[in-house]
């Protein structure tokens, strides 16, 4: 599907092989579409090829604490994908100047995973998000896909466009990667365009493309069509701890056993290198895991699935600022307990 713009920027839904881009404007339709597809929980995660050449679309160089261990376009990106979760991010949905305290409306049996940084731009199935130097005129972006069972898809942004990073609103004339990301990444979940002019799946983005972070109720409507509403048995994180190369997850809806933990790859990986870090057959009384940190694990989201193979047993992502160790993981900072005098002696002189 495609992604255009004006300064009510168009994004069409084609398919290149199953390409959906973003367009200029064009004459809406009727509410949400779908294109047929969706993706199963085997291609829940994405990654950013960071070859943006515009200097404004690395200009926030401050971490979030809800979104750990990224800056620039990873961290617009990810806020952008995070949108469409099933809750609220990291259970306060904090991030977004635009939304605050709002990131994570969608409401479905559907939640992403930050797979952190690719080295290159992949191909249309290996879930990577990139820069591309030339489009069509008035194309933003677009999302390439096979649209054969939830294969994978490609998203490529144009560079004839100036992007920011946010995270504030101002893109002093250039356009946000956040708000074109939300619109992108609801083509890689399934939906095509939108005939509702406040929705974020409306073909073409309004003004320097803000609005667009923030899912409506049609785009809701349209990601639980595919998804399904949340299951109330759907694994749920509701916090997470990590201390000497364990990671506690406390929650609900986990299996007795066969639970997956996957973790954020701290490494960049290539297009078809792991996109996560997966720790398997894993027990759990229901509502905690302790497992331990893969050392390859690091900063970004972990996410449990359960038993499972359906889009209910894969439960949100929870942002984690895993690294390092020998089980990997972090450690609590040390205390010194030394003093500046002895305070004991040898009778012995």
């Amino acid at each position: 599907m495609i992604y255009t713009a004006t300064k009510k920027l168009l994004l069409p839904a084609a398919a290149l092989t199953g390409a959906a881009m973003l367009l200029m404007p064009a004459e809406p339709a009727v509410a949400y579409s779908t294109l047929g597809s969706n993706l199963p929980y085997t291609q829940r995660d994405f990654r950013i090829h960071n070859n943006f050449a515009d200097a404004a679309s690395n200009n926030n160089t401050t971490e979030d604490p809800n979104f750990p261990g990224y800056t620039g376009v990873y961290l617009a990106f990810w806020k952008g994908a995070v949108e469409w979760a099933s809750e609220l991010h990291g259970g306060s949905g904090s991030g977004d100047p635009h939304q605050s305290g709002g990131l994570g409306s969608g409401g479905a049996n559907f939640d992403g995973f930050m797979g952190g940084e690719s080295s290159s731009i992949g191909g249309t199935t290996h879930n990577i998000v990139s820069a591309v130097s030339s489009c069509s005129s008035g194309v933003l972006a677009y999302c390439e896909s096979t649209g054969l069972g939830g294969a994978g898809w490609r998203i490529r942004f144009c560079e004839s466009w100036t992007w920011a990073d946010g995270p504030g609103t101002g893109t002093s004339g250039g356009m946000d990667i956040q708000g074109v990301a939300c619109h992108e990444y609801g083509h890689a979940l399934g939906l095509g365009h939108s005939t509702v002019g406040s929705a974020t799946m409306y073909p073409s983005a309004s003004g320097n493309g803000v609005p667009g972070r923030s899912i409506a109720s049609d785009d809701i409507a349209g990601v639980q069509f595919i998804y399904g509403v949340r299951n109330a048995n759907k694994p749920k994180i509701m916090s997470v701890a990590s201390v000497d190369g364990f990671v506690t997850i406390t929650g609900s809806g986990f299996s007795s056993a066969g639970n997956e933990v996957w973790f954020t790859p701290a490494a960049s990986s290539g297009a078809g290198g792991a996109p996560k870090i997966v720790v398997s057959d894993v027990t759990s009384d229901g509502t905690t895991i302790t497992v331990g940190v893969p050392v390859e694990a690091g900063p970004g989201n972990v996410m449990v699935k359960n038993n499972g193979n359906n889009h209910r047993n894969m439960s949100n992502a929870w942002p984690t600022a895993l690294g390092g160790g020998t089980g990997g993981g972090t450690c609590e900072t040390p205390t010194n307990y030394c003093t500046s005098t002895p305070n004991s002696g040898s009778p012995f002189g």
